[in-house]
């Protein structure tokens, strides 16, 4: 009888480490990271969750020189690319991080004219950008060359501007990265008939290509439409 109780006792241990052991991996299974890549130019920042689990997460980045991170929230340091990890007791984490340049200049060495045509029955302009620039909280600040074509009018200010802004890379690749932004005005110059300035536009970032792409070589052509005040 004793033999008999001892064996019940053995086999209901035996049960009850493996029921904790599926039930520990079943809520280990549950434990996932927010996202599993995502792309950032410098400078900028995203937040990262760990799902699944109400436990303390350690975080830690492979290449804090590339991307750092501190309470799930990434920032992005320099181009590259950098691995960053969540830990829940024995479960693990990562997130791929490709940090890409924030600044892209055109290699020019003389101001390029604009070129006016016609689209939808109204008349347009198109100039190549200088520099693009995007800025920490998402948005971007884009350098064009602007060049006053009137006969006899000195622009102090630009109003109602509609604005389509491509990347054209060194393959012929066209990328909208913004279209249909419209500015209610703002002053500039005072540019003089026939002469010309850089002038520099901000665009919020939720009229910007949600999709981060990397700026190498190419071209930046801006299409927009204004009122001279």
């Amino acid at each position: 009888m004793k033999k008999v109780l001892s064996l019940v006792v053995v086999v209901v241990l035996i049960l009850s480490f493996s029921v904790g052991d599926v039930t520990q991996s079943l809520a280990a299974s549950k434990v996932k990271m927010s996202k599993t890549s995502m792309k950032l130019y410098v400078a900028q920042t995203a937040s990262l969750k760990v799902k699944g689990t109400k436990k303390k997460v350690k975080w830690s980045s492979n290449n804090k020189s590339i991307a750092s991170v501190s309470g799930g929230k990434v920032t992005a340091k320099k181009a590259g690319n950098a691995v960053i990890t969540a830990k829940v007791g024995k479960k693990t984490c990562k997130c791929n991080v490709t940090v890409l340049d924030n600044i892209w200049n055109a290699d020019v060495s003389e101001y390029p004219e604009n070129r006016e045509y016609t689209k939808n029955g109204d008349g347009w302009y198109e100039t190549v950008c200088k520099s693009v620039k995007y800025k920490a909280d998402g948005s971007m600040d884009v350098e064009i060359f602007f060049i006053n074509d009137t006969v006899n009018t000195t622009v102090t200010r630009l109003s109602d501007i509609n604005m389509s802004l491509s990347y054209i890379d060194e393959s012929g690749k066209t990328t909208c990265l913004a279209k249909n932004v419209y500015f209610n005005g703002f002053g500039v110059g005072p540019i003089p008939a026939g002469k010309y300035d850089v002038i520099t536009l901000t665009v919020r970032k939720q009229d910007l290509n949600s999709k981060a792409i990397a700026l190498g070589g190419g071209t930046m052509h801006l299409l927009f439409d204004y009122k001279i005040n």
